[in-house]
C-alpha cells in the first residue's frame, strides 16, 4: 500500500504521510520512524534484503532424509551509508550536535528507542513495522576538536509486523 492508496481509504491520516515527501522535498530515499534517510544527511550507499524459508529434515529409516516445510523466517534488510561534514554546515551552539554528525545519534536512539517504527518507502510504500537489531559506525578524516568529517555506517533491521499491536 503507498500513501497515496492511504489517501483514498483514510483521508484524514494520508495527509500527515503525505507530509513527509513535502516536508523533504522528496529527497527522502525511506524512512524509518522519524528518521528520513535523504540525499542531503544520511545517505544509504546499499540495502541488502534477506528472505529465507525454513525447511526441516526428517529422518526416515533406510531412505534419504525429507524435507518438511516449516514456514517463512522473519525478512530483514541490512543497510550501509555515509555521512558527511561539511565546514558550512557545522553549529557552534554547545547544546546541539554538529549536522553532520546528527543523523548518526539518531539512528542509534532508534535502536535506543526498544520500540518498533514504522518503514516508509521514498514512493510512499508502507512496509509495515521493524525493529533494529544491529547498528555500527566509524569514523575517519577528523576535523577540528575531533568532529568526523566522513562516518560510515551499517544498520539491521527486521521485520515486527504489519501492525504494532496485533504482529
Amino acid at each position: 500500500m503507498n500513501v497515496f492508496s492511504l489517501a483514498k481509504i483514510a483521508p484524514g491520516n494520508a495527509f500527515a504521510l503525505l507530509d513527509i515527501g513535502i516536508k523533504h522535498n522528496f529527497k527522502t530515499m525511506m524512512s524509518l520512524g522519524d528518521f528520513h534517510f535523504n540525499v542531503d544527511d544520511a545517505t544509504y550507499q546499499s540495502i541488502q534484503r534477506t528472505l529465507s524459508w525454513r525447511w526441516s529434515e526428517q529422518q526416515r529409516f533406510g531412505q534419504r532424509d525429507m524435507l518438511q516445510y516449516t514456514g517463512k523466517a522473519t525478512p530483514s534488510i541490512a543497510f550501509s551509508g555515509e555521512v558527511y561534514t561539511d565546514n558550512q554546515r557545522l553549529t557552534t551552539k554547545i547544546d546541539k550536535m554538529f549536522v553532520g554528525t546528527r543523523p548518526i545519534k539518531e539512528l542509534s536512539e532508534i535502536g535506543d528507542s526498544e520500540t518498533p517504527q514504522i518503514l516508509i518507502s521514498g514512493t510512499g510504500d508502507i512496509l509495515g513495522y521493524w525493529v533494529v537489531t544491529d547498528f555500527s559506525d566509524t569514523a575517519d578524516h577528523f576535523l577540528l576538536a575531533g568532529i568526523p568529517k566522513h562516518q560510515q555506517f551499517t544498520m539491521t533491521i527486521k521485520y515486527y509486523g504489519d501492525n504494532i499491536y496485533n504482529p
